[in-house]
């Protein structure tokens, strides 16, 4: 961005030069001469020249310099705005990653619990008819007393797989949450590069309007000088 002082100093030009053109109009509308002919004296007529064409390029390198600038803004706020949508894909896709790995986890124990469930249970119903074929009353009685302890120890482990089932069911919706996080980081990188880029561009059309609106009356003067002097 263009400091203090070389924004005076552009003023300064852009002053320099409205007053040399309105010292020559001036003086070319009091000059003597016959007809269309006039007498101006020939080194005050070059200063006045030189001094315009001298403050006129640094006027124009002085918007050169503008527009340059908010071409560098516009390419690091692109650049910026790119980083954080990696960035908020990166971390997305590690999110994902990580929740799928961890259902995957509970998935796998939660399959082995059941299965160790069914494993003890059968294996405790296997005893027990053993039990309860070759005993005797007794042994009956100890058979029910081993199959009611199997079946406690089965609706234990069971209870104990749906545990692992409902952490399985969590790690899951973590993910989801994961994923709409990763949507909402997305959406907002893509609204900050739209504002900067509205920005950027609305500043560089508004100084390109005041260079044309300089322009123009600086041309609009010469006009004007021109018709004065045609019509002495």
């Amino acid at each position: 961005m263009l400091n203090n002082s070389q924004g005076s100093q552009g003023n300064n030009d852009l002053q320099t030069a409205q007053n040399a053109i309105a010292i020559l109009i001036d003086q070319i509308s009091k000059a003597r001469g016959v007809g269309r002919t006039i007498v101006i004296d020939k080194n005050w007529l070059n200063n006045q020249l030189s001094a315009l064409q001298n403050s006129l390029p640094a006027a124009v390198h002085q918007a050169q310099a503008v527009l340059k600038e908010k071409e560098a803004t516009l390419s690091r706020a692109q650049q910026e705005a790119e980083m954080q949508r990696q960035t908020a894909a990166d971390d997305a896709q590690r999110l994902k990653a990580q929740a799928e790995k961890e259902a995957a986890a509970a998935r796998a124990e939660g399959e082995k619990a059941r299965a160790d469930a069914q494993k003890d249970a059968d294996a405790a119903k296997q005893e027990a008819e053993r039990i309860r074929a070759g005993a005797t009353s007794q042994a009956n009685a100890d058979a029910r007393a081993i199959i009611d302890k199997a079946n406690n120890e089965a609706r234990n482990i069971i209870y104990k797989a749906q545990q692992d089932a409902n952490r399985l069911v969590q790690a899951d919706a973590v993910r989801q949450q994961a994923e709409k996080e990763a949507e909402t980081l997305r959406s907002q990188a893509n609204e900050d590069i739209a504002k900067r880029q509205a920005d950027c561009q609305q500043y560089i059309a508004g100084q390109l309007a005041n260079l044309d609106s300089y322009m123009t009356q600086m041309l609009q003067n010469v006009r004007n000088a021109r018709s004065q002097v045609r019509g002495q």
